[in-house]
C-alpha cells in the first residue's frame, strides 16, 4: 500500500494548471522515495518536489484539549505536457462552474 494521496483543495487546483501537483504523503517518506512512487503508479516523470510539513496543533476548548493532527503534503512539479488524472477531472468541474456563473450574470 502506498502512503501518498492527492491533496486537493482550490489552491491546489490553480498550481495543478501550472503543471504542480499537490499530496499528502506519510511522514516518513522522502523526496526520492515520493519520486519512485509516482513513477510508478503514475507513470509520470517528476522535475522538482518540494516538502511542506505542517505541525500538528492542540486546541483547547471549554473542557478539554484536541489534538489536531499534523501533516507532510508534497508539492510534485512535472515535465511538461504530463498531468495526473485525478487533477484534470476537478480542473473541468471548476471551468464548467466558472462558465455557469458569468452566464448567469
Amino acid at each position: 500500500m502506498y502512503k501518498i494521496r492527492p491533496y486537493v483543495t482550490e489552491k491546489s487546483v490553480n498550481l495543478a494548471k501550472a503543471g504542480k501537483f499537490s499530496f499528502v504523503v506519510a511522514a516518513e517518506l522522502d523526496k526520492v522515495n515520493i519520486i519512485k512512487i509516482l513513477k510508478k503508479v503514475f507513470k509520470v516523470h517528476p522535475v522538482r518536489v518540494r516538502l511542506v510539513e505542517k505541525k500538528s496543533m492542540i486546541r483547547k476548548t471549554a473542557r478539554r484539549k484536541v489534538r489536531k493532527a499534523g501533516l507532510k503534503k508534497a508539492i510534485v512539479e512535472l515535465q511538461k505536457g504530463e498531468k495526473i488524472p485525478g487533477f484534470e477531472i476537478i480542473e473541468e468541474k471548476t471551468e464548467k462552474a466558472k462558465k455557469a456563473t458569468k452566464s448567469e450574470k
